[in-house]
């Protein structure tokens, strides 16, 4: 899902209009060097690491065993970090709390320049609408919200402009190996 979901976000911005200030989350900025230990100390977080596809990614949960915090509700914060620097920042948050979450990234970074909603349907046959919102900002790293990521659950997914083109290149390799 989360290739899928980042070759929608490559697709949709190309041209939209950049927002002024570099996408971050909590102090974390995308595409930037960091010390994890200072990071992890800063954010009172313990680091759950794992390696996919060569590079360190890091599942930051607070040391209580709650979840971390995101525009004041409960998510799930995650990062892909890939030589010190954050190449990815995933947030995963409950789907009650988008439009909070939307309503902060907008005043932040201004309104998104694309938007939109679609029906989705899960297993079960039960279907709700997914409404999305994509910004680019001015060094080319994106950052896309959703939200339903399933049927309970938002998203909220910053990718660096490296992250970018990797992952289109992979959607593109999917659709030729088709």
């Amino acid at each position: 899902m989360r290739i899928a979901f980042a070759g929608l976000l490559a697709g949709i911005l190309v041209g939209s209009a950049a927002a002024a200030e570099p996408f971050g989350l909590k102090g974390v900025v995308i595409g930037e060097k960091v010390d994890l230990q200072k990071l992890y100390d800063n954010l009172g977080y313990v680091a759950h690491d794992s390696v996919l596809d060569g590079r360190r990614c890091q599942g930051l949960q607070c040391g209580d065993g709650r979840t971390g915090q995101l525009v004041g509700e409960p998510a799930e914060i995650l990062l892909a970090i890939d030589d010190s620097r954050i190449q990815v920042i995933a947030a995963i948050f409950e789907s009650k709390d988008f439009q909070k979450v939307l309503s902060a990234f907008s005043q932040k970074y201004g309104k998104p320049p694309e938007s939109g909603k679609q029906m989705k349907q899960n297993l079960m046959g039960a279907t709700f609408v997914d409404v999305s919102a994509f910004w680019r900002d001015s060094a080319g790293n994106t950052m896309g919200l959703a939200s339903h990521w399933d049927a309970r659950h938002g998203a909220l997914i910053i990718q660096s402009k490296s992250e970018v083109a990797r992952d289109k290149a992979i959607h593109e390799k999917a659709k030729s190996d088709i």
